[in-house]
């Protein structure tokens, strides 16, 4: 497959199963993921959310379909794709100078997807762009770089507020439950465990620059104790 038909096979995906909207809490079958799967019954979308949720090379199933060799290529291509763009590549760098120059979620996906389509040579929509930025996020462990790949984090939020901090502090603590539920839902779960482990010191690091390891965790534990007893804002 050349850059042409790996292009064409990721702006199908999209068409796929991208959604159009943001989702909305409360709404059946809400899931915060890139990949929105419209008949979640169906044994094609089973076999592809086990993909989406493990990586193909996780699936113990043969690729028969279109839509299954699809998602397997699409997959190999985005790889393909970020190779030249170690800022796309390695997220939770990205995410780090985000914090430093106090970006907003909107404006780090407006970038990354700008970069993404340079790598397509144009051939690919801003909106797909970002979409395959946010799904190429979705794959990482780290609760600071989940935080973006969500559809429903507010754009509006400063990596590295007390808000966004709250978020991944919950996604760390439900873990792979957090896409199915809305954002206002995952950050009332948010706690640092004693002791912190490395993902909470990332997103402590994150919250807290200019602090020492352990100071940014003693800080982050301090922010979080008017909202322990507090319901968060519904969205």
């Amino acid at each position: 497959m050349d850059v042409s038909d790996s292009i064409d096979a990721l702006i199908a995906l999209h068409a796929c199963y991208a959604r159009t909207d943001r989702p909305k809490s409360g709404a059946p079958g809400f899931s915060a993921h890139p990949i929105y799967l419209s008949e979640p019954s169906a044994a094609d979308d089973r076999l592809a959310w086990r993909a989406v949720q493990g990586g193909p090379q996780q699936c113990e199933f043969s690729w028969t379909t279109t839509r299954y060799r699809l998602m397997r290529d699409a997959f190999d291509d985005l790889d393909l794709m970020f190779a030249n763009h170690p800022e796309l590549r390695v997220p939770t760098n990205v995410l780090m100078n985000a914090c430093r120059d106090g970006q907003n979620i909107g404006r780090v996906l407006d970038t990354l997807a700008e970069n993404f389509c340079l790598a397509s040579e144009g051939a690919m929509s801003p909106e797909a762009a970002k979409w395959f930025v946010q799904l190429k996020f979705a794959n990482w462990g780290s609760p600071v770089v989940l935080t973006v790949a969500r559809l429903d984090t507010p754009d509006d939020w400063i990596i590295g507020s007390l808000d966004w901090a709250r978020l991944a502090l919950g996604i760390q603590a439900v873990m792979g439950r957090h896409w199915d539920m809305p954002f206002w839902e995952v950050i009332q779960h948010a706690r640092v465990p004693n002791p912190p482990n490395a993902r909470v010191r990332a997103i402590a690091a994150c919250a807290y620059p200019g602090a020492s390891p352990d100071r940014a965790v003693r800080l982050l534990k301090r922010d979080l104790r008017p909202y322990q007893m507090n319901t968060p804002r519904q969205g």
